[in-house]
């Protein structure tokens, strides 16, 4: 019989309804292991005995092969069943480092053909009656283990907190340039302005982000009026391409916008950006980041003589010097 065959049999198998009272004898042999002391090798056999015996679906029979366990061979795990008149052999692995370790579970048929396999990490030998009850369910039901968690089995070792990578940060100031292409006044659509921000630049190694804070005007004179000017708080997520020292990376980012760019009167909103640059010092304390960029307004600005809104758009460019603390 082919591996899928008989994989599909063993789940018709333990599918049957268990009003039909329907068992079925598996051999569980001794367990095997490294780094844990025997005795507790040989009560985590125990303890797996019972949690199939639970289940309802299994009839255990101990045996005991001719060959050393820690030497046994699929076949000869399926000899075993086949000699104990089981219908599958199952052997329990557990093994340790430190205080960690992994206990697995699989049974395999007479012929010696693995039907089933799976494992759980476990925290000391506390922790292995829940994963062992787990692991029997999972053989009795065709399910992976990790998924079977309830009140009463969740592990120590999955109670643990997720260990996070730390990503590298970056405070700096930011010098800004926009070009605004589609200003709202009909005698003059271009422009330029300029000014400084203060930029916190975060590399999580598979991605980039960063938010700035920056302000720009065509003439930083506070007495002369309806000059282009903007004030914008933004956020961008960028893909680097590389991991080295110097890094090209493509991205996209929004800003909240307080602007005048050509229009009657100053106005506020939603701002979309395309970004791409290259970061200059990855891996060193101190980096540059050299960027270009496209900013679409999605707020309008009254048109000076014809009142119509104009949603501006143009370029942008930033030059940032980041100290890493």
């Amino acid at each position: 019989m082919t591996p899928p065959r008989l994989a599909s049999a063993l789940a018709l198998l333990l599918a049957a309804a268990p009003a039909a009272a329907a068992t079925h004898t598996v051999a569980l042999l001794p367990t095997t292991g490294h780094n844990v002391p025997e005795p507790q090798l040989a009560a985590a056999g125990d303890v797996l005995r019972a949690h199939l015996e639970a289940t309802g679906r299994f009839v255990v029979v101990r045996v005991g092969p001719a060959a050393a366990p820690s030497e046994l061979r699929p076949v000869e795990v399926g000899a075993a069943a086949r000699d104990a008149g089981a219908e599958l052999g199952v052997t329990l692995d557990v093994s340790r480092l430190e205080a960690t370790g992994v206990a697995r579970v699989a049974a395999y048929a007479q012929d010696g053909t693995l039907v089933h396999a799976d494992t759980l990490s476990v925290l000391g030998a506390d922790d292995l009656d829940p994963a062992l009850a787990r692991l029997a369910e999972g053989l009795a039901t065709g399910g992976p283990a990790r998924d079977l968690a309830t009140i009463e089995t969740v592990t120590a070792h999955e109670e643990r907190p997720l260990r996070k990578m730390e990503a590298t940060t970056g405070f700096g100031l930011t010098f800004v340039a926009l070009m605004p292409v589609n200003r709202a006044d009909p005698q003059r659509r271009t422009g330029g302005l300029g000014g400084l921000g203060l930029t916190w630049h975060y590399d999580a190694r598979d991605f980039l982000a960063d938010v700035t804070l920056a302000g720009a005007t065509a003439n930083p004179d506070p007495y002369v009026r309806d000059e282009d000017s903007a004030i914008t708080l933004g956020m961008g997520v960028y893909y680097p391409f590389s991991k080295k020292n110097v890094s090209p990376y493509l991205g996209a980012g929004a800003a909240w916008a307080w602007s005048h760019l050509g229009g009657e009167q100053r106005a506020s909103g939603l701002q979309g950006r395309l970004l791409g640059g290259l970061l200059m010092g990855r891996l060193s304390t101190v980096a540059v980041k050299l960027e270009v960029g496209w900013f679409v307004d999605a707020f309008p600005e009254r048109e000076r003589a014809t009142g119509r809104d104009v949603r501006v758009q143009g370029g942008l460019a930033t030059l940032a010097l980041l100290v890493a603390p």
